[in-house]
C-alpha cells in the first residue's frame, strides 16, 4: 500500500515532508537533552545559519570532488575495446547460453547473469524444437505447436531443466575460479 502512495506525486512528498519533519523533531529532542534547553529553543536554533559563505564552498567543492572521483571508480571494465561491466571470466560464462539436444530435436537458449555476490544464474530460458528446418520454432505452453511433431506431445518441465543447466553452469563457473 505505502508503495502505491509513495508513486503518487502529492503523496509521496507528504511522506518525504513528514519523514524530514520527524528526523528534525528527532534532533531537536536530543539537543534539547544534551545543551539542557527547551525543545522550542532547540528547534528555533535550527533556523539560525551558523555556516560561512566559504563553509559553503567549500563543501560543494568536496561534494564535487568525490562524485568525480566515485564516478572514475565506477566506470566499467575495458575488454576487447569494448566497456563491459563483467570480467574476462564472466563473460566467458555469458558465451554458455544454449545447448541443443539432436536426438530429441530440442535447442534451449538462456541469458546468464550475476547476482550481488557474483554467483551465475540462469534466466529468459527458451525452448526450441529443431525438427522443422533450419529455423528453430519456439515452444508455445511447454511444447512444440506443430501438431503432429513428437515434441508437441513431450511437456517440457522448465523448473527442472533450468536447475540443471543453472547446476552445470555453476559447475562451471567453479572451475573458471579454480
Amino acid at each position: 500500500m505505502l508503495k502505491n502512495i509513495w508513486k503518487d506525486p502529492v503523496w509521496s512528498k507528504v511522506i518525504s515532508a513528514a519523514f524530514l519533519w520527524l528526523i528534525t523533531l528527532g534532533y531537536a529532542y536530543v539537543k534539547s537533552i544534551t545543551d539542557s534547553i527547551s525543545i522550542k529553543q532547540a528547534v528555533s536554533q535550527l533556523s539560525e545559519p551558523r555556516v560561512s559563505v566559504l563553509q559553503i564552498l567549500l563543501g560543494i567543492t568536496v561534494i564535487l570532488f568525490l562524485y568525480f572521483v566515485i564516478r572514475e571508480i565506477g566506470k566499467p571494465i575495458e575488454s576487447n575495446g569494448k566497456a563491459s561491466i563483467y570480467n574476462d571470466k564472466q563473460t566467458i560464462l555469458m558465451r554458455l547460453n544454449k545447448v541443443e539436444y539432436p536426438n530429441e530435436g530440442v535447442l534451449f537458449r538462456w541469458q546468464v547473469f550475476f547476482d550481488f555476490n557474483g554467483n551465475p544464474f540462469i534466466d529468459e530460458l527458451d525452448a526450441y524444437c529443431t525438427k522443422h528446418g533450419s529455423t528453430p520454432l519456439r515452444f508455445i505452453d511447454n511444447s512444440c505447436s506443430v501438431r503432429d511433431c513428437s515434441n508437441s506431445q513431450r511437456q517440457v518441465d522448465f523448473n527442472a531443466t533450468k536447475n540443471q543447466l543453472e547446476s552445470e553452469l555453476i559447475d562451471k563457473w567453479e572451475k573458471l575460479n579454480n
